[in-house]
């Protein structure tokens, strides 16, 4: 009879316990959850700040300024590490800029190279990145670096020494190797051509193709280069090219060298229409392809119409044949 009374006394501390037990456990598993999700939602956020800080294309437009303080011409530079490619799009100073009715030169006359910045982007619909400014000795000693090119003239050209330009004497279809100077007295010398300025960008465009081409031919000479480069890009120049930007942009361009990439440049030459001053107008079919290019080698651009009918992309490989 006492032990069935103390069994029955025992049986209300058991369900207290129990209960109680039961609330702990549900306490603490909420707590649980709660923990995770919060771990989870850390790792989602950490993942999207490493896509934003592991993101490599970076873009420079790097413009020369000519002996007389003017404008010379500018190119812009779209670097796609990942994708191991960069694209060259040479740009005459006689691009208008839509956004002001007026050219490059103009722009920059006004408003320097953050101006010039501001007009390549109205007139490409593109970003720009960072911008530079060259003198013509830093222009020539980068183009030495880079290997010169070799030039075969399409025309005779002659004419006798002017400004800051020596004596220019080239024979049709007979190739030329031409160092850093010779390349800026070229670019200087539009009279030379038979279409002028028009065929100034163009020879500038194959120039630098050549010599993305030479540097990354000569991998590791280019790779110890780098930093003089950078060097002799922003000495006394007109840039918001930050050492840590390029430090940065180095370890990308160092990792693209060592992997050997036989022919990553890709040169876009921009169609348009001269008018009779002398001005020249992006065709919106290049805009478009340009974007479509850009797009292709991981640029933000979320527009992009292709025409295929208005290609204009050679490639290094091609430009060799």
């Amino acid at each position: 009879m006492g032990k069935a009374k103390q069994k029955r006394s025992q049986a209300p501390v058991a369900l207290v316990y129990f209960t109680t037990l039961l609330v702990f456990m549900c306490v603490f598993g909420f707590i649980a959850y709660r923990l995770i999700l919060k771990m989870e939602a850390g790792k989602e956020s950490d993942s999207e700040q490493e896509k934003t800080v592991t993101d490599k294309h970076f873009s420079l437009l790097v413009a020369r300024q000519s002996t007389n303080g003017k404008l010379g011409e500018a190119a812009y530079l779209y670097f796609a590490p990942d994708e191991d490619a960069v694209i060259i799009v040479p740009m005459t100073r006689s691009t208008v800029d839509p956004s002001k009715g007026k050219t490059f030169e103009e722009v920059y006359d006004e408003d320097g190279t953050k101006g010039l910045k501001s007009a390549a982007e109205a007139a490409f619909d593109i970003k720009v990145d960072h911008y530079i400014t060259l003198t013509n000795p830093s222009f020539e000693s980068i183009c030495d670096v880079l290997g010169g090119i070799t030039y075969i003239p399409q025309e005779e050209l002659y004419m006798l020494a002017h400004e800051d330009v020596d004596d220019i004497s080239y024979r049709k279809g007979r190739a030329v190797e031409m160092d850093g100077k010779q390349i800026r007295q070229l670019l200087q010398s539009e009279k030379v051509f038979s279409k002028g300025e028009e065929s100034v960008i163009e020879f500038y465009g194959d120039a630098l193709l050549q010599m993305a081409m030479n540097g990354f031919k000569q991998a590791n000479q280019t790779k110890d280069a780098l930093d003089n480069i950078y060097n002799l890009m922003t000495k006394g120049s007109d840039n918001d090219y930050s050492k840590s930007d390029y430090r940065l942009h180095k370890s990308y361009l160092e990792d693209m060298l060592d992997r050997r990439i036989a022919s990553p440049a890709i040169l876009k030459d921009p169609d348009g229409t001269w008018d009779e001053d002398g001005r020249f107008k992006v065709a919106s079919t290049f805009v478009n392809e340009l974007k479509e290019v850009i797009t292709n080698f991981g640029g933000k651009i979320t527009t992009a119409v292709k025409d295929d009918s208005s290609s204009s992309v050679q490639t290094a490989s091609q430009a060799a044949e």
